[in-house]
């Protein structure tokens, strides 16, 4: 058989309404004397305690959720180019402030994830394309053809890399053209023929497959300080030939 204390405890613990208060004694009470507890007050008193613990656990959750969304957001913000500061011109990119001083924090944290530095605001600007002039994505399965003019500028090179900035390690020992290699046709334009075979006269190797970018970058060019004015016609098109 249960105790009484036992029963009044459970009697207590099972009630929904709020606790029954003792009346207070007539006689006095010594001040010294250690509180009364009672069965009832021993169970709510049980309930009580369990609640910070709860409110521990809940706020523990919320850091750790806050902290994951935290990291995740900072790594998909800096692994690609971000937005600001872009110039695009047909399917070229720039970041004329990338090497300046005010370069925005966001460019900055993902030019330290890369593999190369910044031309500089008096050093040139670099251009990149991920695309061909139709908006596709470029891919080492097709044959491409860059093919126009250049801007102004002390010299120039045009490379393949991936997204990151890596050259591909390709069967031949070239990744890419310098405006001193390139032989342009009678009307002093380029034409540049970007396949994983081999070409007749100015060829570039790309990747057996998978995406890949071009990286124009010019030195000395009098445009790095107004990228933005650029017009179309003066920067090399990019025209996929054919994509099995």
């Amino acid at each position: 058989m249960l105790s009484t204390e036992n029963s009044a405890c459970a009697g207590s613990c099972a009630t929904t309404g709020p606790p029954i208060l003792a009346r207070p004694s007539a006689t006095p009470v010594d001040a010294a004397a250690p509180p009364v507890s009672t069965p009832a007050a021993g169970c709510f008193a049980g309930r009580k305690l369990a609640r910070p613990h709860v409110k521990v656990v809940d706020l523990a959750y919320v850091v750790l959720l806050g902290a994951c969304l935290g990291l995740a957001s900072a790594h998909l913000a800096v692994a690609s180019r971000p937005v600001v500061g872009r110039v695009q011109i047909g399917p070229w990119d720039a970041w004329p402030g990338a090497g300046g001083r005010d370069i925005d924090p966001y460019l900055r944290a993902h030019q330290a994830r890369g593999v190369h530095l910044p031309l500089g605001n008096g050093e040139g600007l670099e251009l990149v394309a991920q695309r061909d002039d139709d908006g596709q994505r470029l891919d080492g399965r097709c044959r491409y053809l860059v093919a126009g003019a250049t801007p102004t500028a002390r010299g120039w090179t045009l490379s393949v890399t991936d997204g990151a900035g890596n050259p591909f390690r390709l069967p031949l020992d070239r990744v890419g053209f310098s405006h001193a290699e390139i032989v342009r046709d009678e009307g002093g334009a380029l034409r540049i023929a970007a396949s994983t075979a081999p070409q007749a006269g100015n060829w570039l190797p790309l990747p057996s497959s998978g995406p890949f970018d071009l990286r124009l970058r010019l030195y000395d060019t009098p445009i790095s300080s107004h990228a933005g004015e650029l017009r179309r016609d003066i920067l090399p098109t990019i025209r996929r030939v054919d994509c099995p």
